[in-house]
């Protein structure tokens, strides 16, 4: 499968990354080419490229994707030089060798007005590159090529100019009718071979009738013929019911995949407790211990949670002397550059449990609006209707897993009338068909989500529930979009991106939480990029020397979000716990 997807769809100066997510075989090379006008990619209009309208990985070497799938960064400089344009088209095209062989291409220069693009804001200047720049800065001659800029695409089209005609039809001067008449004699058909003549050892005569039917009358007796047994990973016989015949899946399915189905609605506890700003102040649990369906809030004190191992204050943190790949394209390899450490080989920490990431993504949604960013509504050109504490998208279907799992949690909590359709009236019926409709229905019987009716529906659900001054009420709460929107933000963003953080080896929740808020603001590919870019320039020795370091590095090069991630760094709530993750 050939696929490239970007990270984002609009760059701007606060979010100037751009990222592609490519998907290619293991056994094929590729590159990636982005320009301003499509019809730069074709052959004829080559003469036209510059440095500020074209780009090709190319210009590097063929890259790989040793595990089928890698993520590629648009270098800074480049996307410094587009800036001014308003879209970015992007193209992928793989082969089976460097030398181009069988070529294959998402959008080829034959179908230009097909090509996909990612949109640059009018304001885009590309100064924040220049301050956020992390590592050595680039050679002189980055950028500056010699001769025409050429892709995959120049070279298929010069191979079928050098290709031969067609031959021309052969005329040997003699009457083609002789070709069509009939064949010689000396050709004709060979006379039938003669009958065979008796089989030696045998009569002549015709055999005798027999009470049983001829066989191997001289063979020895055989055994009988039995059906062989189904062999392991097989069908299963006629007549046994299907099954699980090959057993659980040896291996679980790679990042990046669709996730799986949701919980049940009997396995839906554990995200009850909406963002507490005033009852969990100087406490370590922003969400209450699971109420699940069916059972009653508790009358006493819930336990305090269990100590938390601490990071070692002198841990084998260092990078290697590998660390620091000044290359602005992010690769697989299979060295560590840019790397922490490794998470799985800490000798202790406790287990990320849903507790623990409800502590950790606190900062974040505290930052977020607190309990007011559960109502907070924006309309996207690109992405349509974007609501709640982390801005869930309609067209990533985020928006869409909210409301089901909101659904779900209302169907087990509602005893007096459901809550979903008490807050979206006559419209719930229609909101509810299209939560089910699949990701393709764009509006709700003909209406955008991101129009003004629905955008004040989706205010009041959010604002649905209003702690108390002293919040002690949050304790019994069941207030479902507040506890959806909980649930997806952790399970949709945090809990499936602990591989990567891991990688990184960020595996404290000072770490996890910086490293998800970068993936809210950057996507998961443009988090990882930048993450490994700004470890590779810190210096320390603990994890939590390295990224006080890399939120220096950011304020001092002026960084858009370098505020909000000093106080994500410095959130009393963190306490530099360590985790034992799986890389």
């Amino acid at each position: 499968m050939l696929s490239i997807t970007p990270c984002r769809s609009l760059i701007s100066d606060r979010f100037p990354v751009a990222s592609f997510v490519v998907r290619v075989p293991a056994d094929r090379c590729f590159e990636v080419a982005a320009t301003t006008d499509p019809r730069l990619l074709r052959p004829d209009h080559k003469g036209q490229r510059t440095a500020e309208n074209f780009f090709t990985t190319r210009l590097g070497g063929l890259l790989r994707a040793p595990a089928g799938e890698t993520t590629v960064l648009l270098p800074p400089d480049q996307l410094q030089r587009f800036a001014g344009a308003t879209r970015i088209y992007y193209t992928l095209g793989s082969y089976t060798s460097t030398r181009g062989d069988a070529p294959v291409f998402t959008t080829g220069p034959d179908t230009i007005e097909q090509t996909p693009y990612i949109n640059l804001s009018r304001d885009f200047t590309g100064r924040t590159l220049t301050r956020t720049r992390m590592g050595r800065r680039p050679a002189p001659a980055y950028g500056k090529r010699g001769g025409e800029l050429v892709w995959g695409g120049d070279l298929v089209a010069a191979r079928r100019a050098q290709a031969p005609s067609p031959a021309a039809e052969y005329d040997d001067g003699f009457d083609p009718g002789l070709w069509s008449g009939p064949a010689p004699a000396a050709y004709e058909e060979p006379p039938p071979p003669p009958a065979p003549a008796p089989a030696y050892g045998r009569r002549s005569a015709p055999p005798q009738p027999m009470t049983e039917p001829v066989g191997a009358e001289d063979a020895r007796g055989l055994a009988p013929v039995t059906p062989p047994a189904p062999a392991w990973g097989r069908g299963a016989p006629a007549g046994e019911p299907p099954g699980v015949e090959d057993g659980r899946a040896l291996h679980p399915p790679a990042f990046g995949r669709p996730a799986p189905a949701p919980p049940a609605a009997s396995d839906i506890a554990g995200f009850e407790d909406p963002t507490a700003l005033r009852r969990s102040q100087g406490s370590d649990r922003p969400f209450a211990y699971g109420e699940g369906p069916g059972t009653k809030a508790p009358t006493t004190t819930a336990p305090p949670p269990p100590p938390r191992d601490k990071a070692p204050a002198n841990d084998d943190d260092t990078p290697g002397d590998d660390v620091g790949d000044d290359s602005d394209t992010p690769t697989n390899d299979s060295d560590d550059g840019g790397v922490v450490s490794s998470a799985a080989s800490a000798p202790s920490g406790v287990a990320l449990t849903p507790a623990e990431m409800g502590r950790i993504v606190r900062p974040i949604f505290l930052l977020n609006g607190g309990v007011d960013g559960y109502g907070r509504v924006r309309a996207d050109p690109q992405k349509g209707l974007l609501w709640g504490i982390v801005g869930f998208a309609q067209g990533d279907g985020a928006l869409r897993a909210v409301l089901a799992a909101a659904l779900r949690r209302d169907a087990a909590w509602s005893e007096d009338g459901s809550i979903f359709d008490g807050v979206f009236g006559d419209r719930a019926q229609d909101l509810r068909g299209w939560v089910e409709s699949g990701p393709d229905a764009a509006t709700v019987t003909g209406e955008p989500l991101s129009s003004t009716a629905w955008q004040a529906l989706f205010t009041k659900a959010g604002n649905l529930h209003k702690p108390a001054p002293d919040g002690q009420d949050l304790q019994t709460s069941r207030d479902p979009f507040k506890v959806a929107q909980n649930e997806i933000a952790i399970t949709r963003y945090l809990a499936p991106n602990v591989p990567v953080a891991a990688r990184l080896g960020l595996n404290t929740d000072r770490g996890l939480a910086l490293f998800y808020d970068r993936v809210l603001a950057l996507g998961v590919g443009g988090a990882e990029a930048w993450m490994q870019q700004g470890l590779a320039a810190a210096t320390g020795t603990t994890l939590r020397e390295k990224l006080t370091s890399l939120v220096t590095n950011a304020e001092q090069q002026g960084h858009a979000d370098a505020a909000r991630m000093r106080r994500i760094l410095d959130d009393a709530h963190l306490h530099d716990t360590l985790y034992r993750l799986d890389a």
